[in-house]
């Protein structure tokens, strides 16, 4: 049996996918020195095919509540989630669906569980997103992969430390401060903290973003984590959830050793499993 948590600070998980769409019609003129810019598209009916024939297979599943997210025939950015799909049965409440131009996700919240019962969503909703591809992005490979944990901790957890302290005593990411800052403040006190760290892992990065955060109109710390292909990866889905497997190994290994500290407050049910 699987760890987890009756009190867990887990707020979203998010399984995506992104693909570089084909066929659609670029909006406006393309010119150079806006290419930071988002470009703008026009789907077209193929498109909005696409939407029903994912939207259909969902509805299967017992996804039966549907949400359009951008107005219909207003134009959009690559990668912009057009409709969401959800259901209200007791098992799938926590599980939410989204697809959009160029991007497909799977969304866990609470009361998200574990790994194990969120992962057979996932294997669905992919073999049913490779199943309604248009033919023109059936064999196109998915630019990344990411698998993303938000965790907040709020009072319960920090136990009345304000950031820094609970960043250093908890996560063990410590604050130094150079002289160029303490020389010219006049308390030492770091009001707000946030930090972003990048590392190699087997399959591409590990982003890790924690500090001061917001969740339901309360303060306390966020744990944002994201594990992220780097290569692309082929529209087989053995190969796409072997990736989000080693994507979930890493975080599950990393949010265990840092929140070590606030096992017992967050109430373990289990053996070994987020």
């Amino acid at each position: 049996m699987s760890v987890t948590f009756a009190k867990a600070p887990l707020i979203e998980l998010i399984a995506e996918m992104r693909w570089i769409p084909q066929g659609s019609t670029a909006v406006g003129p393309d010119i150079p020195q806006q290419a930071t810019l988002p470009k703008i598209f026009l789907g077209g009916t193929k498109q909005e095919e696409f939407y029903m024939r994912v939207g259909g297979a969902l509805y299967k599943h017992g996804f039966d509540r549907s949400e359009r997210l951008t107005p219909a025939g207003m134009p959009f950015v690559l990668h912009q989630p057009v409709y969401r799909f959800r259901s209200e049965t007791e098992e799938k409440r926590s599980v939410i669906f989204q697809v959009g131009y160029g991007i497909f996700s799977v969304h866990g919240i609470p009361p998200y569980h574990s790994w194990a019962g969120f992962s057979p969503f996932v294997h669905a909703g992919i073999g049913e997103l490779l199943e309604s591809r248009t033919e023109a992005d059936a064999n196109q490979p998915f630019t990344q992969l990411s698998l993303r944990y938000i965790d907040f901790f709020g009072e319960e957890m920090t136990q009345g430390r304000n950031t820094p302290s609970f960043m250093s005593e908890v996560f063990g990411m410590s604050t130094m401060l150079p002289a160029a800052l303490t020389q010219v403040v006049t308390s030492n006190e770091v009001k707000s903290l946030f930090t972003k760290i990048v590392l190699p892992i087997e399959i591409g990065d590990l982003t890790v973003n924690a500090g001061d955060g917001v969740f339901n109109n309360k303060s306390g710390i966020v744990l944002d984590t994201m594990a992220s292909s780097s290569t692309e990866t082929a529209p087989k889905l053995d190969a796409i959830m072997k990736t989000f497997e080693s994507a979930h190994t890493v975080i599950h290994k990393m949010f265990f050793d840092l929140t070590r500290p606030l096992y017992e407050l967050m109430q373990p049910q289990g053996a070994n499993g987020k």
